[in-house]
Formats: C-alpha cells, structure tokens, sequence
C-alpha cells in the first residue's frame, strides 16, 4: 500500500481514483477516510475519532505523524517542542528528533532543530494536497504575495535610482573641483608672470590643499605693492572662493 512509502507525502491522485471513490460508503468506507486522512488531516484528528478508521500499523502512524509536522511547518517557522508533542502524542524530544531528521533526509523540510530552545526552526516545506474549497484562499494568498513582491521591487527600483542621482551629482561636483583647481591654477600662472616671483612662488599642490595659505600671500603681496586690490587679485581671490566652497560640499549652483 502506497501509505508505506517512506518518501510519498502526496496522495491526492489515490483518493481520487474510481476504485477508491467506490468505497466512500458502505462496508469500506474506513478505508476511504483513511486515504482522506492521509491527504488533508493530521494525528490529532485520528485521535480525536479512531472508530472513523481501520487500525493503523505502525509505519502508518509514522508517516502520518511526519504529515502532522509539515502541517504545522506551513502555520509557523519556530515550533515548539511541547507543541508537536501535543499534537503527536509523544513525550520524547529522541522520538519527536527522529521524525523530523527523517523528514529532513527527505527534503520534505528544510531547518534545523534547536536542542537548547526545544524548537524545530523550519525554513520550507514541501506543500500536501489541497482541497477544492481550499483554492480560493490559495489564489488570495497568491495575490497578496504578488502585490507584496511589486512592491518591494518598486522599492528597489527607487532605491537604484536615488544611488544613480547622487552618483551623477557626486561625479558632476568632482568635475566641477578639478575645473576650479585648473582655473586656479591657470590665474596662478598669471599673476606669477606678472609679479615678483620670490612673492608668489608656491607648490601648486600646497595651494590647492591649503587654499587659505593663498588668499594670505595674496594679501600679503597686495599689501607690500599696494594697497589697491588689482583686477589679477580679484581674479584669482574669486576662483579661491569658488574652490573652497566646493571643497566645502557646495556645488556651483548653490553659490
């Protein structure tokens, strides 16, 4: 008999066969619930009315025993012992432990047993038959996964695109630095054509690092010349302001 078999969770295909169906009512009618329980009931219902079935052997309730824990598997991800002991009727954690490994050497769950928490952590489980008035509810959770799925990838959509805009920004606010430090470099050049050069002779590098140690000895040679802020100084002065504030985070439009 099919029930036998060590692998088979399904049975559907079984009870709807005409031979089984012919036996629904009358003197076999035991048999025929028992398929049925097979497909779609648990322990606790053959405990709670044994007379509605034949006698089961003890591989029969083995298997419906495993066929209880991945009901359960499907209510909740984290079961308690004490739970399945309950609902099996076991009251050795060594019993409960073999039933599950079984199940998990079957890939008909996938998890782990928690000895210190006394918890069977189920992260799948293979589906059992599904009854016709069953389909309806199946094809609401189905949608509400769907909308749950679209909107997780809208998000994600979303996310892609706010890391592409502050990539762009990112890169357009680096190139807009190194135009300013060119522009500051090239008024550098000159002024230093035009200038005494032992005044305004500095490492470029050093400038554009320290940006304030410029704008002092361009103070300091306006001073020693001057007093009179040439056209050249203002020049270079603004291109220092320019820089520093992008150094500072702000970008061109924002000046």
């Amino acid at each position: 008999m099919p029930l036998f078999s060590r692998g088979l969770f399904v049975f559907g295909e079984f009870l709807d066969h005409p031979k089984i169906k012919s036996i629904e009512n009358g003197e076999y009618s035991q048999y025929y619930n028992l398929m049925n329980l097979f497909c779609y009931g648990t322990f606790e219902l053959l405990s709670t009315n044994r007379s509605a079935y034949p006698d089961l052997r003890p591989t029969q309730v083995r298997k419906l025993k495993q066929l209880s824990i991945i009901d359960e598997a499907h209510n909740q991800k984290h079961i308690p012992y004490g739970l399945l002991f309950k609902k099996l009727d076991i009251a050795s954690s060594r019993e409960l432990e073999d039933l599950v490994i079984e199940l998990f050497y079957l890939k008909a769950i996938t998890g782990k047993l928690d000895q210190q928490k006394a918890l069977l952590e189920v992260n799948s489980a293979i589906g059992r038959d599904i009854r016709i008035e069953q389909i309806d509810e199946l094809h609401q959770k189905l949608d509400s996964w769907g909308v749950r799925v679209e909107s997780v990838l809208a998000h994600i959509a979303n996310e892609i695109k706010m890391v592409n805009e502050r990539r762009y920004e990112s890169e357009l606010h680096q190139k807009e630095i190194l135009e300013a430090s060119l522009s500051i470099k090239e008024a550098l050049r000159g002024q230093m054509a035009k200038s005494d050069a032992q005044s305004l002779r500095m490492d470029m590098d050093d400038i554009l690092i320290h940006p304030d140690l410029l704008e002092s000895r361009v103070e300091a040679t306006r001073q020693s010349s001057s007093n009179t802020e040439s056209v050249g100084d203002r020049d270079v002065r603004n291109r220092i302001t320019v820089f520093k504030n992008l150094r500072h985070g702000k970008s061109s439009k924002q000046q």
